[in-house]
């Protein structure tokens, strides 16, 4: 099994653990949780529609995204001043190995540009 296979199956439990821990509790019992993220401009409308759908199912979860680059994004996870980002790179073998903030890199959408002529 190849290390992207791994990666992407590691990175799918983590999601999935995060959403029982998040959902284990009832709204009424918590405060406000903002995840706040930042990256690709390209995203951003995808990412605002998945937010406010996702917050209409859980009020007490509010999704905040800051387009700005993708590798902009990845260095504020790095400096863990957000919990996550969004880009159309892939993150190097040492982005996902730092010591400090190990990276897991999950596709979530598939974007394709098309020239016209």
């Amino acid at each position: 099994m190849g290390k992207r296979s791994r990666a992407f199956r590691l990175g799918t439990r983590l999601f999935w653990a995060c959403a029982r821990v998040v959902s284990a509790f009832p709204a009424s019992a918590q405060q406000t949780i903002t995840l706040a993220g930042s990256g690709s401009s390209l995203a951003r409308p995808l990412l605002e529609v998945w937010a406010r759908k996702f917050h209409d199912q859980r009020p007490a979860i509010q999704v905040e995204y800051i387009a700005t680059s993708s590798s902009e994004g990845i260095a504020e996870v790095s400096r863990l001043a957000g919990d996550f980002a969004i880009g159309e790179i892939s993150l190097t073998e040492k982005q996902r190995s730092n010591a400090g903030a190990p990276l897991a890199q999950i596709p979530v959408a598939v974007f394709s540009i098309v020239p016209v002529y």
